[in-house]
């Protein structure tokens, strides 16, 4: 009797600690700020964000989503049938989590039509980049970021541009994105 009255606080412990670690997981990995790993998934995210504004005629179209080593991005557009005029673009960025089994929203941008941006964080050496928006007037041939060489790239589709880049142990974030004119051959800064 003596030796199950000292092992009830080592149970208890063991069930307090499970539930902890169960809620962390739920928490971290399938909470508001999560989804699957697939385009889908990522669609069906964007879509539970437009309905959370609470504007019934907003519609999204996905322009194109992105895929390197633990990022994931998805390009897309917010409209109104009702009024055409009405656009506004936004990428979304995601990290994979949990094995890589989900993506955790890590952060977000807009952008405009005809127009091409950057983005990314930094942290201690560790650097996520992305270059994206929307060359569908084919007036960028291509983009280089001078102080990042590995962020390149020529012959632009004339399209919409998602490049996701990993530059780890670099010792800043990358802050000068220059296009490369399709009309003209000189590089001018974006």
């Amino acid at each position: 009797m003596d030796k199950k009255r000292r092992r009830w606080p080592w149970v208890l412990a063991g069930v307090l600690l499970l539930s902890v670690t169960i809620w962390y997981i739920r928490v971290q990995y399938y909470g508001p700020m999560t989804c699957g790993t697939g385009e889908e998934d990522m669609t069906w995210y964007v879509e539970q964000r437009v309905e959370e504004k609470g504007v019934y005629d907003l519609k999204i179209a996905v322009r194109k989503t992105a895929r390197k080593g633990r990022m994931q991005a998805i390009l897309y557009e917010e409209y109104r049938d009702s009024d055409p005029d009405w656009k506004y673009g936004y990428v979304i960025f995601f990290e994979r989590q949990l094995f890589g089994l989900r993506l955790r929203h890590v952060g977000m941008n807009s952008w405009k039509e005809g127009e091409l941006y950057r983005s990314g964080s930094w942290s201690r050496g560790r650097c996520d980049m992305a270059v994206y928006g929307d060359n569908r007037s084919g007036r960028a041939a291509g983009y280089y970021m001078a102080d990042a060489p590995e962020v390149r790239r020529e012959d632009l589709e004339s399209d919409y541009i998602l490049d996701l880049y990993i530059l780890d142990g670099i010792d800043h974030l990358p802050d000068e994105l220059r296009r490369m004119d399709a009309e003209r051959s000189k590089y001018g800064k974006i």
